[in-house]
């Protein structure tokens, strides 16, 4: 009786602790994608691209401006100013809805049935 008690404690601990330490890293590393936290920060990166394996553009928005930065090994380096930004570049359309599978499946069987 006391042995199984002491080998769930031996097998459990770790687990739990592992469990505990992996959440607090998650929850560090994706504190930052949460919604509502962007809306304090002054400097947001919009978009960014790889040109090269050592070099990427990046696009950062900070007081109402956007800036094009290239990111390398050896630092960053303004490459340009863009213009102020208007609410009006904020607006993404939405997509448009894709068919259900009930539906793409109807059109699919529509044509052979001729």
């Amino acid at each position: 009786m006391m042995w199984t008690y002491v080998l769930k404690l031996i097998v459990l601990l770790p687990l739990v602790c592992g469990l505990m330490i992996g959440s607090l890293y998650l929850w560090r590393k994706l504190e930052t994608r949460m919604p509502g936290a962007a809306a304090t920060r002054t400097i947001a990166v919009r978009e960014t691209m790889m040109i090269s394996p050592g070099v990427k553009l990046a696009v950062v928005e900070f007081e109402g401006r956007r800036l094009l930065v290239s990111v390398a090994r050896t630092g960053v380096t303004l490459v340009d100013k863009g213009g102020v930004v208007s609410a009006s570049d904020d607006f993404v359309p939405a997509p448009a809805p894709t068919p259900s599978f009930r539906d793409a499946l109807a059109s699919l069987t529509k044509g052979s049935r001729a």
